[in-house]
Protein backbone atom coordinates (compact mmCIF):
# COMPACT_ATOMS: atom_id res chain seq x y z
CA UNK A 1 0.00 0.00 0.00
CA UNK A 2 1.21 3.59 -0.86
CA UNK A 3 2.12 6.48 1.29
CA UNK A 4 -1.09 8.22 -1.03
CA UNK A 5 -3.63 5.40 0.17
CA UNK A 6 -2.38 5.31 4.04
CA UNK A 7 -2.71 8.89 3.92
CA UNK A 8 -5.97 8.58 2.54
CA UNK A 9 -7.38 5.72 4.48
CA UNK A 10 -6.45 7.46 8.10
CA UNK A 11 -8.13 10.68 6.68
CA UNK A 12 -11.33 8.92 6.24
CA UNK A 13 -11.06 7.25 9.59
CA UNK A 14 -10.82 10.71 11.15
CA UNK A 15 -13.67 12.08 9.28
CA UNK A 16 -16.10 9.25 10.35
CA UNK A 17 -14.58 9.38 13.83
CA UNK A 18 -15.23 13.01 13.98
CA UNK A 19 -18.68 13.06 12.77
CA UNK A 20 -19.51 9.94 14.84
CA UNK A 21 -17.85 12.41 18.31
CA UNK A 22 -19.85 15.22 17.24
CA UNK A 23 -23.12 13.25 16.87
CA UNK A 24 -22.48 12.17 20.61
CA UNK A 25 -21.61 15.25 21.64
CA UNK A 26 -25.07 16.79 19.95
CA UNK A 27 -27.20 14.22 21.70
CA UNK A 28 -25.29 14.20 25.12
CA UNK A 29 -26.31 18.03 24.42
CA UNK A 30 -29.91 17.59 23.83
CA UNK A 31 -29.64 14.84 26.78
CA UNK A 32 -28.60 17.52 29.20
CA UNK A 33 -30.68 20.52 28.05
CA UNK A 34 -33.97 17.61 28.48
CA UNK A 35 -32.42 16.76 32.11
CA UNK A 36 -31.72 20.66 32.48
CA UNK A 37 -35.63 21.29 31.49
CA UNK A 38 -37.43 19.32 34.07
CA UNK A 39 -34.85 20.27 36.99
CA UNK A 40 -36.49 23.39 36.24
CA UNK A 41 -39.92 22.44 36.39
CA UNK A 42 -39.38 20.44 39.39
CA UNK A 43 -37.83 23.67 41.30
CA UNK A 44 -40.68 25.53 40.10
CA UNK A 45 -43.07 22.85 41.28
CA UNK A 46 -41.64 22.62 44.49
CA UNK A 47 -41.07 26.22 45.38
CA UNK A 48 -44.99 26.64 44.35
CA UNK A 49 -46.20 23.96 46.25
CA UNK A 50 -43.88 24.57 49.43
CA UNK A 51 -42.58 28.02 49.81
CA UNK A 52 -44.40 30.60 47.80
CA UNK A 53 -47.01 32.85 49.60
CA UNK A 54 -50.39 31.29 47.86
CA UNK A 55 -48.54 27.72 48.29
CA UNK A 56 -50.55 24.31 48.73
CA UNK A 57 -48.38 23.67 51.81
CA UNK A 58 -49.52 27.14 53.40
CA UNK A 59 -52.60 26.88 52.80
CA UNK A 60 -52.75 23.27 54.27
CA UNK A 61 -50.98 24.67 57.73
CA UNK A 62 -53.23 27.34 57.92
CA UNK A 63 -56.56 25.66 57.39
CA UNK A 64 -55.25 22.99 60.14
CA UNK A 65 -54.33 25.82 61.86
CA UNK A 66 -57.54 27.80 61.75
CA UNK A 67 -59.70 24.29 62.24
CA UNK A 68 -57.95 23.73 65.54
CA UNK A 69 -59.00 27.18 66.59
CA UNK A 70 -62.32 26.55 66.31
CA UNK A 71 -62.28 23.21 67.92
CA UNK A 72 -60.54 24.44 70.89
CA UNK A 73 -64.47 26.31 71.32
CA UNK A 74 -66.16 23.63 70.13
CA UNK A 75 -68.82 21.12 72.98
CA UNK A 76 -72.31 22.03 74.47
CA UNK A 77 -73.30 23.22 77.39
CA UNK A 78 -76.52 23.34 79.34
CA UNK A 79 -76.93 26.05 81.80
CA UNK A 80 -80.34 26.12 82.79
CA UNK A 81 -84.49 24.87 81.64
CA UNK A 82 -86.89 26.85 80.26
CA UNK A 83 -89.06 28.47 82.62
CA UNK A 84 -92.30 29.08 80.31
CA UNK A 85 -94.67 26.99 77.30
CA UNK A 86 -93.24 27.24 74.03
CA UNK A 87 -95.27 29.95 71.58
CA UNK A 88 -92.46 29.74 68.98
CA UNK A 89 -88.63 29.75 68.38
CA UNK A 90 -87.09 31.74 65.92
CA UNK A 91 -83.90 31.38 64.39
CA UNK A 92 -82.01 34.01 62.88
CA UNK A 93 -80.05 32.48 60.36
CA UNK A 94 -81.12 29.13 58.11
CA UNK A 95 -79.56 26.04 59.80
CA UNK A 96 -80.71 22.71 60.32
CA UNK A 97 -76.82 20.67 59.85
CA UNK A 98 -76.71 17.11 59.94
CA UNK A 99 -73.97 14.44 59.96
CA UNK A 100 -75.52 10.70 60.40
CA UNK A 101 -72.10 9.53 61.26
CA UNK A 102 -69.21 10.60 62.60
CA UNK A 103 -66.12 8.13 63.30
CA UNK A 104 -62.77 9.13 64.87
CA UNK A 105 -63.39 13.20 64.20
CA UNK A 106 -64.06 12.23 60.46
CA UNK A 107 -67.82 12.49 58.81
CA UNK A 108 -68.19 9.25 57.39
CA UNK A 109 -72.10 9.11 56.83
CA UNK A 110 -74.33 11.23 55.02
CA UNK A 111 -74.88 14.78 55.45
CA UNK A 112 -77.70 16.66 55.21
CA UNK A 113 -78.44 20.58 55.57
CA UNK A 114 -81.79 22.44 55.52
CA UNK A 115 -83.56 25.12 57.27
CA UNK A 116 -85.03 24.22 60.77
CA UNK A 117 -88.40 22.91 61.07
CA UNK A 118 -90.11 20.94 64.02
CA UNK A 119 -89.23 17.91 62.83
CA UNK A 120 -92.57 16.36 63.69
CA UNK A 121 -92.46 17.68 67.27
CA UNK A 122 -96.26 18.67 67.31
CA UNK A 123 -95.76 20.51 70.30
CA UNK A 124 -94.14 22.96 69.05
CA UNK A 125 -96.80 26.34 68.06
CA UNK A 126 -94.70 27.20 65.05
CA UNK A 127 -91.27 28.06 63.80
CA UNK A 128 -90.22 31.52 63.26
CA UNK A 129 -86.73 32.64 61.09
CA UNK A 130 -85.27 35.53 59.06
CA UNK A 131 -86.41 36.68 56.20
CA UNK A 132 -83.28 36.70 53.49
CA UNK A 133 -85.44 38.62 50.78
CA UNK A 134 -85.32 42.22 50.01
CA UNK A 135 -88.62 43.35 51.53
CA UNK A 136 -87.63 45.31 55.03
CA UNK A 137 -91.41 45.50 56.29
CA UNK A 138 -92.21 42.32 56.58
CA UNK A 139 -88.31 40.74 57.71
CA UNK A 140 -89.53 37.40 59.01
CA UNK A 141 -90.85 34.20 57.94
CA UNK A 142 -93.56 32.42 60.03
CA UNK A 143 -94.13 29.00 59.43
CA UNK A 144 -95.09 25.85 61.42
CA UNK A 145 -92.73 23.04 59.40
CA UNK A 146 -90.65 22.80 55.98
CA UNK A 147 -93.11 22.23 53.13
CA UNK A 148 -95.97 24.35 54.74
CA UNK A 149 -97.25 27.60 53.37
CA UNK A 150 -95.07 30.16 55.00
CA UNK A 151 -96.04 33.95 55.83
CA UNK A 152 -94.26 37.09 55.80
CA UNK A 153 -94.42 39.07 59.09
CA UNK A 154 -93.28 42.15 60.58
CA UNK A 155 -93.39 41.40 64.15
CA UNK A 156 -92.29 37.99 66.20
CA UNK A 157 -94.49 35.62 68.38
CA UNK A 158 -91.89 33.90 69.31
CA UNK A 159 -90.38 33.38 72.92
CA UNK A 160 -87.64 31.44 73.03
CA UNK A 161 -84.64 32.56 70.29
CA UNK A 162 -81.52 30.50 68.46
CA UNK A 163 -79.02 33.32 67.68
CA UNK A 164 -76.56 32.11 65.21
CA UNK A 165 -72.71 33.02 64.60
CA UNK A 166 -70.93 32.10 61.49
CA UNK A 167 -67.52 31.53 63.24
CA UNK A 168 -65.79 31.36 59.72
CA UNK A 169 -66.71 34.59 58.59
CA UNK A 170 -64.21 36.57 56.92
CA UNK A 171 -62.14 33.16 56.66
CA UNK A 172 -60.76 32.68 52.95
CA UNK A 173 -63.12 30.77 51.29
CA UNK A 174 -59.62 28.34 50.34
CA UNK A 175 -59.65 26.99 53.44
CA UNK A 176 -62.68 24.83 53.22
CA UNK A 177 -64.21 25.27 56.66
CA UNK A 178 -67.66 26.11 58.35
CA UNK A 179 -68.42 26.69 61.83
CA UNK A 180 -71.23 27.81 63.59
CA UNK A 181 -72.22 28.76 67.16
CA UNK A 182 -75.72 28.05 68.24
CA UNK A 183 -77.28 29.96 71.59
CA UNK A 184 -80.48 29.37 72.70
CA UNK A 185 -81.97 31.78 74.61
CA UNK A 186 -85.86 32.71 76.63
CA UNK A 187 -87.48 35.75 76.23
CA UNK A 188 -86.81 38.26 79.35
CA UNK A 189 -84.17 36.00 80.39
CA UNK A 190 -80.49 37.34 80.23
CA UNK A 191 -78.65 33.85 81.04
CA UNK A 192 -78.92 31.57 77.75
CA UNK A 193 -80.63 28.39 78.62
CA UNK A 194 -77.64 26.21 76.41
CA UNK A 195 -75.07 26.63 73.74
CA UNK A 196 -72.81 24.80 71.23
CA UNK A 197 -70.44 25.34 68.64
CA UNK A 198 -69.29 22.62 65.68
CA UNK A 199 -66.72 23.24 63.14
CA UNK A 200 -66.23 21.02 59.57
CA UNK A 201 -63.03 20.98 57.50
CA UNK A 202 -65.00 19.81 54.26
CA UNK A 203 -61.53 19.14 52.48
CA UNK A 204 -61.23 15.77 54.67
CA UNK A 205 -64.31 15.78 56.24
CA UNK A 206 -63.04 16.66 59.80
CA UNK A 207 -65.04 16.73 62.62
CA UNK A 208 -65.03 18.89 65.87
CA UNK A 209 -68.36 18.90 67.98
CA UNK A 210 -70.75 17.36 70.37
CA UNK A 211 -72.44 13.80 69.21
CA UNK A 212 -74.63 11.95 70.59
CA UNK A 213 -75.10 8.34 71.71
CA UNK A 214 -74.96 7.19 68.22
CA UNK A 215 -71.89 9.10 67.11
CA UNK A 216 -74.81 11.78 65.19
CA UNK A 217 -74.34 15.43 65.00
CA UNK A 218 -78.12 17.38 64.61
CA UNK A 219 -78.31 20.86 64.98
CA UNK A 220 -82.06 20.89 65.22
CA UNK A 221 -81.50 17.66 68.25
CA UNK A 222 -79.47 20.06 70.25
CA UNK A 223 -81.78 22.97 70.11
CA UNK A 224 -84.87 20.89 71.04
CA UNK A 225 -82.68 19.16 74.01
CA UNK A 226 -81.71 22.63 75.24
CA UNK A 227 -85.73 23.32 75.38
CA UNK A 228 -86.54 20.12 76.68
CA UNK A 229 -88.36 19.01 74.09
CA UNK A 230 -86.27 15.55 73.82
CA UNK A 231 -83.90 13.71 76.04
Amino acid sequence: MSGGDTCFGFRLFWFFFSSALEKIEAKKTIVNLVYLAISILLLGFFYIYFFSANSHWALLKERERRFSELCKIAGEQFYAKRTSPILGIYFNASGGAYYEKVHEGKITGSMGYGMFSSRGLDSIPLIERINDGTNPAQPYIRGKDIGAKDELVSELRSNYFVVITDLTQGMPKELALSGRELVVRQKGVEEPLAKMAYAVSHEDLKFCGPLDKNNRFDEAQFVFRALDLIK
